[in-house]
């Protein structure tokens, strides 16, 4: 049988992949059309040229990728001397370990007590008196959701660092920003085993205007009550028991000048050890 013409096609380039239990498989086909010449007949032993194209035999590395072998080509005869033939590709099951960490986005809603609105005016009756209770909106805090391959997986890290502020900056924001949430790990049995590891921050960017950095997870309360310091120190009941607004020294204030008390509720960690 002799080859009187190989096209590659286009449009017959094809590629995928799979995973399974062993990890994760790229494949890829390349199509051929090949014209023989129509009086004489054979068995079709790879590799075969037309003198310019070469379609590989068995065990052959792909051009454009070392990493892919070609497998048994495929013949089909579309004409009496007309064929096509499609030559799969694919890699060893690749290293689970190797597979880069996959992050997505997703926001977490939470109420906050706030003392002005967006233009600035405080939050106050027209004598300046606080509302009881203060008032309250809705704040969505993004979150990054971190999934990755890990050789191992060590159960005392939930306690080390979930719920912990992070000590360094992270992903851009700024140190104290960003809170470890859940993290989730499930074995995945494999021909080299490994762990499927999720990791959920929570940054907290939106806070009471002068909140510092720092304090973005510490819980913040305005600092007001029933009692105040007059201005010769001596302790005063708010008439009818309204609440007031205390300045830090325990006298009275305005809404106009609120004082904010801070609360540290979650240790800062750092994450380094974590390699996010």
């Amino acid at each position: 049988m002799a080859i009187v013409s190989i096209k590659e096609g286009y449009t017959g380039v094809e590629a995928g992949g799979s995973v399974s239990r062993e990890g994760v498989k790229r494949t890829a086909t390349r199509v051929y059309t090949v014209v023989t010449d129509a009086t004489s007949r054979g068995l079709w032993t790879f590799p075969i040229t037309d003198g310019t194209l070469i379609i590989p035999a068995a065990g052959t590395a792909h051009p454009d990728d070392g990493d892919l072998y070609s497998g048994v080509p495929i013949v089909v005869a579309k004409g009496p001397a007309y064929f096509e033939v499609r030559v799969p590709y694919e890699t060893e099951y690749e290293d689970p370990l190797a597979a880069a960490a996959e992050l997505s986005w997703d926001d977490a809603e939470r109420q906050v007590q706030y003392d002005t609105d967006l233009d600035g005016t405080p939050v106050a009756n027209t004598l300046g008196e606080p509302f009881d209770p203060p008032r309250t909106k809705p704040v969505s805090d993004p979150v990054l959701i971190i999934e990755r391959n890990q050789a191992a997986f060590d159960p005392d890290d939930k306690l080390l660092f979930q719920d912990t502020v992070c000590a360094e900056v992270f992903h851009g924001a700024a140190i104290g920003r960003a809170k470890m949430g859940k993290i989730k790990a499930r074995s995945v049995a494999a021909e080299t085993p490994y762990w499927r590891v999720r990791y959920e921050i929570t940054f907290r960017m939106k806070t009471p205007t002068g909140v510092p950095d720092a304090k973005a997870w510490w819980t913040q309360l305005l600092n007001q009550g029933v009692k105040y310091l007059d201005g010769d120190g001596n302790l005063q009941l708010s008439p009818n028991g309204e609440l007031l607004l205390l300045a830090a020294d325990g006298t009275k204030t305005t809404a106009a000048a609120p004082h904010w008390l801070y609360f540290r509720d979650y240790p800062d960690q750092s994450w380094a050890a974590l390699g996010l």
